[in-house]
């Protein structure tokens, strides 16, 4: 009896400590928002293209949560959401899509005309000149590793995206 009490309690103490860990991830999450959006009013006067490098993460990571994201979205200036003239996810997980799909009824029309997603650095390419990007290792890596995967498993294409005159 005593055992299991103990069990209980330990169990109930590593689910505080994860949850815990959640919310400090968040925060900090959010204090990168801050700063990067300080440092976008600071450098954009004119239209800007942002791009969302998601691969070359761990896969067990999803991403950032429905919360932060809306947060995050709620802390841009109406200035940096007018001046933006595409959002360019790269390697879209099914986490992001989904978020996508469930955001569409919240967030404007106007945003989600600028929202592409792109699947591969090859396609990054035909909308944007690679050498301006600064592309870690592990996308690199990441998008070498997908590429292989889609050619073994049906060599099928995707259509091409394309960015919205403004």
């Amino acid at each position: 009896m005593i055992q299991r009490v103990t069990l209980r309690i330990q169990r109930v103490t590593v689910r505080i400590q994860r949850v815990t860990l959640r919310i400090q991830r968040e925060t900090l999450r959010i204090q990168r928002v801050r700063y990067l959006l300080s440092r976008l009013e600071q450098l954009v006067s004119d239209d800007y293209i942002l791009v969302y490098l998601s691969g070359g993460r761990n896969i067990s990571s999803t991403g950032p949560s429905f919360h932060w994201l809306k947060t995050a979205y709620h802390l841009i200036d109406r200035k940096l959401k007018k001046n933006l003239r595409a959002l360019l996810v790269v390697h879209p997980t099914l986490w992001v899509r989904t978020i996508v799909a469930l955001t569409r009824p919240f967030i404007s029309s106007k945003f989600y005309r600028k929202l592409t997603f792109v699947y591969s650095l090859t396609e990054l390419a035909q909308l944007l000149p690679l050498d301006q990007l600064d592309i870690p290792d592990a996308v690199k890596e990441a998008d070498f590793q997908m590429m292989a995967r889609e050619k073994k498993r049906s060599g099928g294409r995707r259509g091409r995206p394309t960015l919205a005159p403004h």
